[in-house]
């Protein structure tokens, strides 16, 4: 019986040290997405992304068209990446993407809140251009430590404003189509739309428009200031 116990004890000792350790690793249930110190990646950003961008099996010699996705990590305390995920509009693409981040085997230093390592949480787009662009247009994948800023360049919607408006008109049924409203949100650091807001004399409609206008889970390109993605206020006018 002195020995069962014994053994039974030992047991709960290794678990405990075992979950001491996870915490110290893993620690906060949901990443953060500021932070005091930004995780660093060994030899900068710029590294990271070239590091990336090695490991990427994309064959740009036979680019037929524009690709754009985003990626979403987590930076855990001790340096590695895990709930990797990518969201675009080409599956084979966002497969890629999440493919050549995990084959990366560097270790970042870790975020830092108050002089305490903590989770964090990154939103990065990406986007491979069949043709150069006249600007660069590329994100610090940290984003901004300031929502609503004045954006050098607002968010984009995948096929520009109007096929945004169409996207909307053709979501909405004949007697919200004949309603005059604004339609008024938030574009997220992640390129969500938050805050959706519709502004009409009926109240009944507006909700309807607000409900089913969430309800499609529409992604915008993230609106920029200074190499930073940062919230941007939208407003659209359907009269």
């Amino acid at each position: 019986m002195t020995k069962t116990f014994a053994a039974f004890l030992c047991l709960i000792l290794f678990i405990q040290t075992f979950a001491q350790n996870q915490s110290q690793i893993f620690g906060n249930e949901k990443p953060y997405e500021q932070a005091d110190l930004f995780p660093e990646f060994p030899g900068g950003e710029s590294a990271f992304r070239k590091t990336f961008h090695q490991n990427l099996a994309f064959n740009k010699e036979n680019q037929t068209k524009d690709y754009f996705t985003s990626l979403y990590f987590t930076i855990e305390k001790d340096g590695t990446y895990t709930d990797i995920q990518a969201k675009g509009d080409d599956e084979a693409f966002n497969k890629m993407a999440v493919k050549a981040l995990k084959s990366l085997k560097t270790r970042w230093k870790s975020a830092e809140n108050d002089g305490q390592k903590v989770r964090y949480r990154v939103a990065w787009h990406i986007s491979l251009y069949q043709t150069p662009r006249g600007t660069d247009r590329r994100t610090s994948i940290f984003g901004s430590k300031k929502s609503d800023k004045k954006a050098v360049h607002g968010p984009q919607f995948s096929g520009g404003e109007e096929a945004f408006r169409k996207t909307i008109l053709e979501t909405l049924d004949n007697k919200a189509v004949s309603y005059p409203f604004t339609l008024r949100f938030y574009v997220e650091r992640n390129g969500k739309m938050s805050e959706i807001t519709s502004l009409g004399n009926d109240a009944e409609r507006n909700k309807m428009i607000e409900d089913a206008v969430s309800a499609l889970n529409l992604r915008f390109i993230p609106a920029e200031n200074n190499g930073y993605t940062i919230r941007a206020k939208m407003t659209y006018d359907f009269k």
